[in-house]
């Protein structure tokens, strides 16, 4: 199930239609990843505590097996976790990860779109935080997937496609 809001996770997320929170972050091969190097691109965010859930391997496989799709989009996916660019090369090497996993240790980001400290799992916090971010840098919309992890990037293109429907 997916909950998608238009409102909040928690306190000081910005709603929909709001500048989605701004980030450089170290991604697992070293280089600075900013969300303003990906204007003009939709973006798929979702936030994880760390590599031992298994909803966080399931989705990120699913979203990773989807990517030429995503790219018919024009979408990008980012991955960010309080994990270190080291443990999340690691990591993405051992699951076929190709798209950025960026390193938030303090979890400034993360707390910036209202995921609740400790990351997010739905093992732990009742959810995988996830955001959709419109190519010109807005929270479209944030969700909570509280469980069927495995039908989560279906869910994500579907709403995509969506949202090139309405702009017909």
């Amino acid at each position: 199930m997916l909950l998608f809001t238009t409102g909040a996770f928690a306190s000081g997320m910005p709603e929909a239609g709001s500048p989605a929170p701004d980030f450089k972050l170290s991604s697992q091969s070293g280089s600075q990843v900013s969300l303003k190097a990906y204007k003009g691109s939709w973006i798929i965010l979702f936030f994880f505590g760390d590599h031992s859930s298994s909803d966080m391997g399931t989705s990120a496989r699913n979203l990773q097996r989807d990517m030429a799709k995503y790219a018919s989009f024009n979408a990008q996916i980012i991955g960010i976790g309080r994990t270190s660019a080291e443990s999340n090369l690691e990591w993405a090497q051992k699951n076929g990860i190709t798209f950025p996993l960026l390193s938030d240790p303090d979890q400034k980001i993360a707390n910036a779109y209202g995921v609740p400290a400790g990351g997010s799992s739905s093992t732990t916090d009742g959810g995988l935080y996830q955001a959709i971010l419109t190519p010109d840098g807005k929270v479209q919309l944030t969700g909570i997937v509280t469980f069927d992890v495995d039908g989560q990037s279906s869910r994500f293109l579907a709403c995509l496609q969506y949202f090139k429907d309405q702009q017909k």
